[in-house]
């Protein structure tokens, strides 16, 4: 079994070896680029896409606003008034969200969606200590 176990070590670092070096050849020919020039029209992630701008952001807002009370959190912080309920990491639930507003506005500009991601930024900044 001993045996067994120090073939798999040295097989495995043999491949490891081997895939770092491909990996690495295959990088060499590769550049960042801005996100504004990433487009993505594929038949595989832009449905999905659409599905998250169309109908899963929708749900989020609705939970994160209305059956949760993740951003009246931030409006009893702005006032100084009130307790925390819920989770005390729920607040990156919020910004989760808004990430994921953010990047959908780029291929599907919605002017309510945006005034609603504008409203919830001025939420959290009210809520924020001086310093």
């Amino acid at each position: 079994m001993k045996n067994h176990a120090s073939i798999f070590v040295l097989v495995s670092t043999i491949l490891s070896i081997n895939s770092r070096s491909q990996q690495l050849r295959l990088a060499e020919g590769l550049r960042p680029i801005g996100f504004d020039r990433v487009k993505i029209d594929d038949g595989f992630w832009k449905p999905r896409m659409d599905k998250l701008s169309t109908v899963t952001l929708q749900a989020c807002v609705n939970y994160t606003e209305f059956k949760s009370s993740r951003i009246r959190n931030f409006e009893r912080a702005a006032a100084k008034n009130g307790r925390h309920e819920g989770i005390y990491y729920d607040d990156s639930d919020v910004y989760k969200a808004l990430e994921a507003i953010s990047y959908s506005l780029k291929y599907h500009p919605d002017p309510a969606l945006e005034m609603k991601a504008d409203e919830w930024i001025a939420k959290i900044a009210a809520a924020q200590m001086p310093d």
